[in-house]
């Protein structure tokens, strides 16, 4: 779709974008990124601007994490409320059983939102603003190419349309190229380790789980249950994972890696033998835990600091190589400076590797960069990843890294099963192994 009619802003970095945004709407977000002080500064701040809000209190918006804009535990409540705001006439069962269909939410409506994958997220936080259209002044949408795959941009354009057809004005803050879906074909934009690939060994026999946590129960009569069809494969990092949203791929990274509960086994075996595998997800603002950068690389492990700064050197003097458009200091952020999102990943990725882990799983790695900071940074990371001999697996639904990547897994849903009302009860996710496109 040509965004005709519609304000598209591209920023060169997060925090550049996110303060633009947060200004459009009146700061209401707290900083999340940049360590707890900032974060309870913003947040007291919310309640000292008093009835100042109230001129912008109709701007309709989707952060850049959807999850940050959703206050309520399950889709059907999100809506719910959505519709108090926008009007009694917005509360009838069979509008809301419409837009939950029409946004392809109609098995999820009962489902804890944590257990949501990031495409069904923002395709919720898509419908609750579809919903507002009647009660908005104004649409603004953060970074709203980065968690749809190509096939789902259908809903994020039927929203702008929506909004367009009623004279609403809409504004896309976007990172730089974000958007792009040309595959990556120079070598030059890679790094000297893709060229020197790392095999490894992936194996799912017989997994089970339930999906959501153990608080699920409270919330769900039947949580949904998955299966994992048993899989077997040689493989070459870097390994792609592809799939469009909601397939599991996230969900499958969590398994490997030991984030969530599962009966059955899943393994990465490489030369020295079964290790586990450590993942830096999409959202890496909420993995910190809102640590500082210092302390993220003081508690890699015990005596642990000094390999860590080590890695994390390596990475950022690659990334500087390969992108010429950002410098950054190879020993972390100045003294009393805030990280940026960049140096957060790179610190996350440096304690996972002084793990001497067995693989590492990036999720979405282009989350919260540019395409040209995206691509450095993915390419450092190969490379000093398989200096140390550990395979890395990406999982996106960008078609950057279609091209080069050196063996690559879809990942699929199948077998959906819905109880009588409609909830999602069980469904099971397959492997394919398949050729570089």
């Amino acid at each position: 779709m040509n965004f005709v009619n519609t304000i598209v802003k591209p920023f060169p970095t997060f925090e550049a974008r996110e303060e633009a945004f947060r200004q459009r709407i009146s700061t209401l977000l707290p900083r999340t990124h940049a360590g707890p002080g900032v974060f309870w500064k913003d947040f007291s701040r919310i309640f000292d601007l008093g009835d100042g809000r109230q001129s912008l209190k109709n701007v309709a918006y989707i952060t850049a994490n959807p999850r940050d804009c959703l206050a309520f535990s399950t889709p059907r409540k999100v809506l719910l409320a959505a519709g108090m705001q926008a009007g009694t006439a917005r509360l009838k069962p069979a509008f809301l059983r419409d837009v939950a269909h029409q946004f392809d939410l109609g098995k999820n409506l009962d489902q804890p939102i944590r257990s949501l994958s990031g495409g069904e997220t923002v395709k919720l936080a898509l419908a609750r603003v579809h919903i507002l259209v009647d009660a908005a002044s104004d649409l603004a949408m953060a970074s709203p190419f980065c968690w749809l795959d190509r096939d789902n941009r259908v809903y994020l354009e039927s929203v702008v349309r929506r909004y367009q057809k009623k004279r609403i004005p809409v504004t896309l803050f976007t990172l730089t190229g974000e958007d792009k879906t040309q595959k990556i074909s120079d070598n030059r934009e890679l790094g000297a380790g893709w060229f020197t690939p790392v095999h490894f060994h992936l194996t799912f026999n017989k997994v089970r789980l339930v999906l959501g946590s153990t608080l699920t129960a409270f919330n769900m009569p039947s949580p949904p249950r998955v299966r994992i069809s048993d899989f077997e494969a040689e493989l070459a990092s870097p390994c792609l994972w592809v799939g469009g949203n909601g397939q599991g791929k996230s969900l499958m990274a969590k398994v490997l890696s030991g984030a969530t509960a599962y009966q059955g086994t899943a393994n990465i075996n490489i030369e020295r033998g079964s290790r586990q595998a450590r993942l830096l997800f999409q959202d890496v603002i909420t993995q910190t835990l809102l640590r500082s950068f210092d302390v993220l690389r003081s508690q890699a492990f015990p005596n642990g600091s000094e390999k860590t700064g080590k890695i994390y050197s390596k990475i950022m003097s690659t990334f500087n190589r390969l992108n010429h458009n950002e410098q950054f200091s190879l020993s972390g952020p100045k003294r009393n400076e805030a990280s940026t999102l960049l140096e957060t990943k790179v610190v996350l990725v440096a304690v996972r590797l002084a793990r001497r882990s067995g693989c590492l799983i990036l999720d979405e790695p282009d989350w919260g960069l540019s395409q040209m900071a995206a691509k450095a940074f993915v390419a450092a990371v190969v490379d000093v990843s398989h200096d140390l001999g550990v395979p890395v697996i990406l999982i996106t639904h960008k078609p950057w890294w279609n091209a080069v990547a050196n063996s690559r897994i879809e990942i699929f849903k199948s077998n959906v099963e819905t109880a009588v009302d409609g909830r999602l009860t069980s469904f099971q996710i397959g492997f394919k192994h398949v050729d570089r496109t």
